[in-house]
Parts: structure tokens; sequence; C-alpha cells
């Protein structure tokens, strides 16, 4: 089968990580670009920096989409978030290909973002999908109050190419790591953990952070790729903080966390304790002062500790993206 993916295309993208499952399978992989420079040919952003800020930019990423998929002819059209096609640019795919258009938005298009947003773009193109994915299963009632044919639940999941356990790198060795971007949730839940030997990596963490003592535990930048697998499977234990737009379900973390064999720590949810059973793959919180309490059990049990990141290892192994591209490929 020939499957064309629609999305990010620049490393370590979830639509390289789906794309690398379904080569898996046996199936061919090609891609339309939903990012500036690849719509450009050799012109880069750094010639038209603001490209994606302008009118440009969306009919330029639509006629990217229709013409990859005029000269692929692909047996499946697999849109990954769903960015910039409306429902016209959808319609427009299934003609041009007579092939099932599915969407898999790894956001919430109700809350993007935990704000008061709607994605009304992605919204007003889901009826011309086929089959509709959702990583969280409360939100299927939703996609079809708002007109979706099928909907679907498909969780997220880890990539073992990239997440894996390895040897300690030193510059992260840590009791507990954070690695994300500030946001103010964020920092109030890790506020928490000052008084352990913390790490925290991401955007604007130096910049907008006001816990004084907090500032002094970050490290660095985000990181991405296999570069974020070593920082997080070189600490004892991984914080996840997940985002009210995932409550009451999950995030790519909640399978990336264990992936690399570390502790993770993170928000209690119901999604979350339907995989990783909390005190028996993973060890949860409802607030700061609970997570510091956590925290604390495990790095003074470094035993249980142990146990605990070695069976939400075990538990990851049943959840990568070739097991959930094997479910697209049975439901098309």
């Amino acid at each position: 089968m020939q499957i064309l993916i629609y999305g990010k295309t620049r490393q370590p993208a979830i639509e390289l990580m789906c794309g690398r499952a379904f080569t898996k399978l046996g199936h061919k992989v090609a891609y339309a670009s939903r990012a500036g420079p690849k719509l450009l040919g050799d012109y880069r952003l750094k010639t038209l920096p603001k490209i994606e800020r302008t009118p440009l930019y969306e009919p330029l990423v639509k006629y990217n989409a229709r013409r990859r998929a005029e000269l692929i002819d692909p047996d499946l059209v697999f849109v990954m978030k769903g960015s910039y096609l409306d429902s016209d640019a959808v319609r427009r795919l299934r003609k041009v290909t007579g092939a099932p258009v599915v969407s898999w938005n790894q956001d919430n298009p109700f809350q993007v973002r935990s704000e008061h947003r709607r994605d009304e773009t992605y919204l007003d193109a889901i009826t011309e999908y086929d089959i509709v994915y959702t990583w969280g299963r409360h939100l299927i009632d939703d996609f079809l109050a708002a007109g979706a044919r099928q909907v679907e639940h498909l969780p997220f999941a880890h990539d073992p190419v990239i997440h894996h356990p390895t040897e300690t790198v030193p510059k992260y060795d840590c009791e507990v790591a954070f690695i994300g971007q500030w946001s103010p949730k964020r920092e109030r839940v890790l506020s928490a953990l000052t008084g352990f030997n913390l790490q925290i990596r991401g955007l604007w963490w130096a910049q907008r952070c006001e816990d004084e003592t907090l500032r002094q535990c970050v490290e660095g930048e985000s990181l991405a790729g296999e570069e974020y697998a070593r920082a997080m499977s070189s600490a004892d234990a991984v914080v996840n903080v997940v985002g009210d737009h995932n409550v009451p379900f999950y995030n790519m973390r909640t399978f990336e966390i264990p992936a690399v064999q570390s502790l993770m720590l993170t928000t209690r949810t119901e999604g979350q304790e339907e995989v990783f059973p909390d005190g028996e793959a993973c060890l949860m919180f409802s607030d700061p002062e609970d997570l510091r309490t956590a925290a604390e059990s495990a790095l003074e049990k470094p035993h249980r500790l142990r146990a605990i990141a070695d069976r939400g290892y075990e538990i990851a192994q049943q959840h990568t993206y070739e097991h959930r591209m094997r479910t697209v490929l049975e439901d098309v």
C-alpha cells in the first residue's frame, strides 16, 4: 500500500514516527509537508521569514497537499492534525486520490493548548474525513456532534527508534527531571520539588519562571529526539504534568517516559491509570504536595523505584506507533 502522510516532516515529528511504523509494516510512505521550507523548494524561511504569518501560507499548504496527492496516487491519505486544511481541501484530496482520507489530531481542537480557543478550520473539515482518530475517548461524542462520520480512539505511543533506555549521560544525571516549555501550571507543580536534585529543560523557563529557587534548577532549553530520550533515561524519575486540554486522558510523555525505563511521576488521570496503574507502573499525584510525597517515597526506596520503572517499561512495549498504525490499517 502507498500511504501519503500530511503534516510536519522535521525530526523528530510524530509524522515521521508514524511513517517509520507504516514502513516497518511493509508499506510505502511519502509525505506532504505543511512546513514552510518544504513548500518552497530551494527557498528557505530565512528568505521569507514570516511566510507562515501571511495570507500566502495557507494556499501554499493546500496546493502542496493536493499536488503531492496527484503525484503519489496513494491508497491512503493520513492527515496528522490537519492544520490549514479546510473542508474544501480535504474534499479535493478525496476526489483526486479516490482513497480514504483519515485524520489523527494530536491536540484537542475544542480547547487548543489549554486555551478557550477552538480550531475552527479543522472542525469545519471533519465532516469530509472518512475516519477521525482521537487520543481522548472523552472527545468522541464531541466529534460526532460536530459532524464526523466515524470516530475511533487511537492513543499516543512511543517510537522505539528514539524512546529507549540509554547509558546515563553525566550532565543529565539527576534525581528528578522535567523537559518541556514553561507554563504557569508547570511552575506551580514543580515548585514542590526544589528540595531535590531537579533539572528543568525547556523554553521560557529562564525568562518567565517567577520562583527564584525553581529558576536555579533550569539547565537549558528544550531537548528533542534522541537527546530528549537520553536526558529522561539519565534521571531517576521524570515528571509529566498533563495539560488541562489533555485531562482526563494522557499526553505523548505518558508513553515516552516509561519507554526509556525511568520512573514516571505524572498527573493523576483516568486514562493513564488504565494503561500505567498507579503504584505499579508509575506514581501519580493530584497536587504539588502529593508530587513531593511521591518523589520522596520513591527516591528513599531505590528498589521500589526500579521495580515501578521496570513495570512501566514492560507495559510501554505494547504501545508503539507500529501498534497504532496497524490499528489504522485494519480500520481502513
